[in-house]
């Protein structure tokens, strides 16, 4: 079970980024994860459909107890898969 206090904080400065991206790389379909307020969830991924303008990956912590589930949006891939646009880590060494 994963801990879900680390992923979603309330507050995170930048250094956390990197942390929490990596967290979500090891989270798999039907992961059972936890917030801070103990309540579990279930991960559902629902893959891009690509024959389907405008789809993305879509990420679902599903309440297996109540009828609200949360949809995550992971910014990083949606911006690439919507709109063709990736952020890479600029050389602060290379001269401009």
């Amino acid at each position: 079970m994963s801990d879900l206090a680390e992923f979603f904080g309330h507050v995170a400065d930048r250094r956390e980024g990197p942390r929490r991206q990596g967290l979500l790389q090891q989270l798999q379909q039907d992961d059972e994860a936890q917030n801070i307020a103990q309540k579990k969830r279930v991960l559902k991924i629902a893959p891009q459909n690509v024959e389907a303008p405008g789809a993305y990956t879509r990420y679902f912590l599903i309440d297996l107890s109540g009828p609200n589930n949360i949809e995550v949006i992971v910014l990083k891939l949606y911006l690439k898969e919507k709109l063709q646009l990736e952020f890479k880590l600029r050389d602060l060494n290379r001269p401009a």
